[in-house]
C-alpha cells in the first residue's frame, strides 16, 4: 500500500511562506546518512543540458546529453549524472541499475527563470512534460542506494515527484537505502512516496511547500 514519508517522528521543522524547511534529517527506519550522498571511487561522471545537450553526444562536460532518461541507459551502477536546466520528464528508473547519483547543478534548487530555462546554470527543476503526461512520478526508484540532490521538483496534480518502490519482484524490487538531500518539493500531489515499505531512507535539508 502506498504512503507518504511525514515530517514528524522527532525531526525539527518551521513553517517558512507555507514550506517546511527541515532543519535536522528525516532518518526513516534507521538509515544512515553517508558523507554527502558521495559517489563510489571509480565512478563516472555524465553530464546532461536540457537547453543545449544533444543525445548524439558523449555525455561529458564538453558533449552532453539532453535528457536523463537517456543518461540511465549508459549509466552503470554508482555513476553520477549532473544536470543543468529545466527537466521535463517523467523516467523509471532501470531495473538492475544501482547507487546512481542524479545532482542539480545549481547554486540551490530552484527555477532558472520564471519559463524556467536555464541561465549559467543557476536552476535546475524537475516538472511533468508539457504534453502529454501521465500519471505516473516525476522519477521511480526501483533498485537500492541511489542518490538525488539538489533539485527543485515540482509533481504533477495526480503523482508523487519522487516514488520509492519496492515488492521484491522482477519488475521493483527494492529502492531502499535511497538518499534524497537538499531538493525541494513544490506543488503537486506528493513530494516522496514509500511504495511498498523501503527502509533505510535518508531525507536529509529538503524543503516541501504547498
Amino acid at each position: 500500500m502506498a504512503s507518504k514519508f511525514t515530517i514528524h517522528n522527532g525531526l525539527e521543522s518551521s513553517a517558512v511562506n507555507s514550506a517546511i524547511v527541515c532543519t535536522v534529517p528525516f532518518i526513516a527506519n534507521g538509515g544512515e546518512l553517508s558523507p554527502a550522498g558521495d559517489a563510489p571511487i571509480g565512478a563516472s561522471h555524465f553530464f546532461v543540458d536540457t537547453v543545449n545537450g544533444v543525445n548524439s553526444g558523449d555525455g561529458s562536460s564538453a558533449s552532453q546529453w539532453s535528457t536523463v532518461a537517456f543518461a540511465l541507459t549508459k549509466a552503470a551502477d554508482g555513476d553520477v549524472i549532473h544536470v543543468t536546466g529545466d527537466i521535463r520528464e517523467q523516467v523509471e528508473a532501470p531495473v538492475g541499475l544501482y547507487g546512481v547519483t542524479i545532482v542539480g547543478n545549481a547554486t540551490r534548487p530552484r527555477h532558472a527563470t520564471s519559463g524556467g530555462v536555464a541561465v549559467d546554470g543557476n536552476g535546475v527543476s524537475w516538472r511533468e512534460p508539457a504534453s502529454p503526461t501521465a500519471a505516473t512520478p516525476l522519477l521511480r526508484l526501483r533498485e537500492q542506494g541511489w542518490v538525488i540532490k539538489n533539485i527543485l521538483f515540482v509533481p504533477p496534480r495526480d503523482a508523487a515527484a519522487i516514488e520509492l518502490r519496492r515488492r521484491e519482484d522482477a519488475a521493483d524490487p527494492d529502492a531502499s537505502h535511497a538518499q534524497i538531500l537538499g531538493c525541494r518539493f513544490a506543488g503537486g500531489l506528493t513530494g516522496i512516496e514509500d511504495n511498498g515499505g523501503c527502509h533505510n531512507v535518508v531525507i536529509a535539508g529538503c524543503i516541501f511547500q504547498d
